[in-house]
C-alpha cells in the first residue's frame, strides 16, 4: 500500500472513491482508510462521511462539465444547443466516473450541499437559457429544455453502457454529434425561429 502525507491525504482519498465508483466496489470510509494505508479517523478529518466525499467528486465533475460548456463558441443559438449536447456526452465518454456520481449516486439538489446545488444548477442553466432563447414560448422552451436534456442524457447512457457499440444496425449511430444533431432537429426543427432553422 501506498503511504501519504497529510497534505495530499485529500486528493488520495478523491482518487481512491472515483476507483471504488470505477470497479463497483462499495464506497465505505473503512474502505477508503485501508486503500490509502491510513486510519479511518484520518479520513473523517477531511470528510465527515462518505456523502461528503461524494459531494466533493461530484463538484468536480460539474466544475468540468460547466467548464465544458463555458467553452463553446458557436454562431447561432441552434448551433450552441448542438454543442452543448456534444459535450455532455464527451463529457460522459471521458469522465464516467463522475457522470455516474453526479447522476446516479448523489442527490446534488440535497440541501446540505449548498455550493455543490448552485454548481449543479449553473451547469444545467447553460442549456437552459440556450434553449430559452430558442424558444420564446415559455412552455415550448420547458418542453425543449427536458426533451433535451432527456435526449443527451439517454444516449449518454447508452454510450457509457457500449450499447451503441453492439448495435446490429451500426449505420443508426455514425458518430455522437450526428446522432445529438438528428435527435434536435428532427424533434425541434421545426419549431426553431427562422433564423435558426
Amino acid at each position: 500500500m501506498a503511504h501519504y502525507h497529510h497534505g495530499n491525504l485529500k486528493q488520495a482519498l478523491l482518487k481512491a472513491g472515483l476507483h471504488f465508483i470505477k470497479e463497483g466496489k462499495p464506497l465505505t470510509i473503512r474502505g477508503l482508510a485501508k486503500t490509502v494505508d491510513v486510519t479511518p479517523a484520518a479520513v473523517y478529518r477531511h470528510f465527515t462521511n462518505k456523502e461528503a466525499l461524494l459531494a466533493q467528486l461530484a463538484e468536480e465533475g460539474f466544475k468540468k462539465m460547466h467548464q465544458a460548456f463555458s467553452d463553446i463558441k458557436a454562431p447561432t443559438a441552434k448551433e450552441r444547443l448542438f454543442r452543448i449536447g456534444e459535450a455532455y456526452i464527451h463529457f460522459a465518454l471521458n469522465h464516467p466516473e463522475h457522470f455516474h456520481i453526479m447522476f446516479s449516486r448523489f442527490d446534488w439538489h440535497s440541501e446540505t450541499f449548498d455550493e455543490l446545488t448552485e454548481l449543479g444548477n449553473a451547469t444545467f442553466e447553460s442549456l437552459a437559457s440556450t434553449c430559452r432563447e430558442l424558444m420564446p414560448d415559455e412552455t415550448q422552451a420547458e418542453w425543449l429544455i427536458a426533451a433535451t436534456w432527456s435526449q443527451v442524457h439517454g444516449y449518454a447512457m447508452l454510450s457509457l453502457r457500449k450499447c451503441t457499440d453492439s448495435c446490429e444496425q451500426p449505420e443508426l449511430f455514425p458518430n455522437d454529434a450526428a446522432v445529438i444533431r438528428h435527435l434536435i432537429e428532427t424533434t425541434w426543427g421545426p419549431h426553431f425561429p427562422d433564423s435558426d432553422r
